[in-house]
């Protein structure tokens, strides 16, 4: 595609225009089962992988036909700074996710400890 051109070639505006494309399919593979990020990943592209990082719809759990993800394979090229923003990136995500299932669940509670019908003492 485009976008994995784009990226392996390391065509900073390029990616930019592309993935400001809502119908650009940012995690297509190429024959090797590659997507953009695991190329960005792999070339130490960390202009490009912090663009893909931003976007939303990029898969970082998508495997590659050596069932490597962008992360193990900046991780065994050693491309400690795509490692780190992805790591970063990931933890981000994670409490992100943990603070929207707590929201979630204080939203389905039907009362609150301190409630008038619930909080018999104070004055």
């Amino acid at each position: 595609s485009a976008l994995i051109r784009a990226c392996r070639l390391n065509h900073v505006d390029m990616v930019n225009i592309l993935i400001a494309n809502e119908s650009i399919n940012v995690n297509a593979a190429d024959v090797k089962g590659e997507t953009a990020m695991m190329w960005a990943a792999r070339n130490n592209h960390i202009i490009i992988a912090e663009m893909l990082l931003r976007d939303r719809r990029v898969n970082l759990d998508a495997l590659n036909r050596n069932y490597e993800s962008a992360l193990s394979l900046a991780y065994n090229l050693e491309h400690d700074g795509i490692v780190e923003s992805i790591r970063a990136f990931k933890t981000r995500e994670s409490s992100a996710l943990q603070m929207t299932k707590m929201f979630e669940s204080i939203q389905s509670y039907s009362g609150t400890p301190f409630s008038k019908d619930t909080y018999k003492g104070g004055k």
